[in-house]
């Protein structure tokens, strides 16, 4: 195993503060792939915004732990460990061999706790099929927890059958459930009814790079982002494989997520705009950099949100010009860690900590 490749992996645990019985391969045949690249000209841009107005908070409620969260089925889904870390921190297990901590299901109307699940920790959160994914790798665990919406029945499940494959991507797409086996290379569909893996599609070596963050997803496409070499990997969803990818710098991308025909990359340089209007085609339209490398990524309320720290001290969330990518909004929040809008509001989770914030 690479020590370069490890390196690249811790670094971006830490500057996010971050996320199989294997199956059959596809016998869909190796597709041309296209890629579009980045120009020269579409370097970030480092210029500040103008005066951004102070977000208003509308509430704050305690909730104890941290973790990253997600919104379905019209709960907010928090997972709350005693520290934060999408994927492998801290690598701890209770007695029985379950994680430490919790998942908790939250009204958003309320604000009232209606569940709380013990040992569904995880990184990179979704929801989909009835159920929230979480990629579970606390105490060495390489898993794909499943926590059912309805029942709060908690499976997890192996993705692959390697010794070491780590899964820390998932998008609920086509049917299927997308698993990211980062240190694999891979990206596999698994059945939401079975639980078992009927394709693999390999996109990257697993040595320098392979998929981890939060993924993006809509019709028939889904998106991964490739830590370490910078690629966004675009995934027909009907065919089980790879039909395009985004080139961009190589570095850690935290994540994507998709507005139309448009997509939005956090990567370590930046925000980057893109358009993916045509496979094969897909290209960046533009950059914005004032801050550190935003953690997460939604769209809502026409706007783009971040969360990212945006000094040595300070964590902001932001609210973005969806054209521009100028910064119109921020809030300075302590160990700022992922967004959830639903229809009404933007949350933020904090350690110990969930924020309400108006999207206007």
């Amino acid at each position: 195993m690479s020590r370069l490749r490890r390196t690249i992996v811790v670094v971006a645990s830490l500057t996010l503060a971050a996320c199989g019985s294997g199956g059959a391969p596809s016998s869909s045949p190796a597709p041309t792939l296209s890629t579009a690249t980045l120009a020269p000209s579409d370097k970030p841009s480092a210029q500040r915004s103008p005066d951004a107005a102070t977000l208003e908070v509308l509430r704050r409620i305690p909730l104890p732990g941290a973790g990253p969260m997600t919104y379905g089925g019209g709960s907010l889904w928090i997972v709350s460990k005693p520290k934060w870390g999408l994927t492998r921190e801290p690598n701890e297990l209770n007695a029985d061999g379950t994680p430490v901590g919790s998942l908790f299901e939250v009204d958003p109307e309320s604000g009232e706790v209606l569940a709380r699940v013990p040992g569904a920790v995880g990184g990179f959160p979704t929801t989909g099929e009835g159920a929230v994914w979480l990629c579970t790798l606390a105490g060495g665990l390489q898993l794909v927890t499943r926590v059912d919406m309805r029942t709060h029945e908690v499976t997890r499940i192996a993705t692959s059958d390697l010794d070491e494959y780590e899964p820390e991507a998932v998008a609920v797409a086509g049917g299927g459930v997308w698993v990211g086996n980062n240190w694999a290379g891979e990206i596999v569909k698994v059945d939401p009814e079975t639980l078992d893996v009927v394709a693999h599609i390999k996109v990257a070596d697993g040595e320098f790079s392979g998929p981890r963050s939060w993924t993006a997803a809509a019709d028939h496409d889904a998106w991964f982002a490739l830590s370490g070499n910078g690629d966004v990997v675009r995934v027909d969803t009907d065919k089980s494989r790879e039909v395009s990818r985004v080139d961009l710098p190589d570095g850690v991308t935290e994540g994507v997520t998709l507005d139309g025909d448009t997509l939005y990359v956090a990567h370590e340089h930046g925000i980057a705009r893109v358009d993916v209007s045509q496979i094969g085609a897909e290209h960046v339209l533009n950059w914005r950099r004032e801050h550190r490398a935003a953690g997460d990524l939604e769209v809502g309320f026409g706007f783009v949100w971040a969360v990212g720290r945006a000094d040595d001290a300070t964590d902001e969330v932001l609210r973005l010009d969806p054209v521009t990518l100028q910064t119109t909004g921020r809030l300075s929040v302590d160990e700022g860690t992922s967004l959830a809008l639903t229809e009404a509001s933007v949350w933020v989770r904090v350690e110990d900590e969930l924020i309400e914030v108006s999207p206007s």
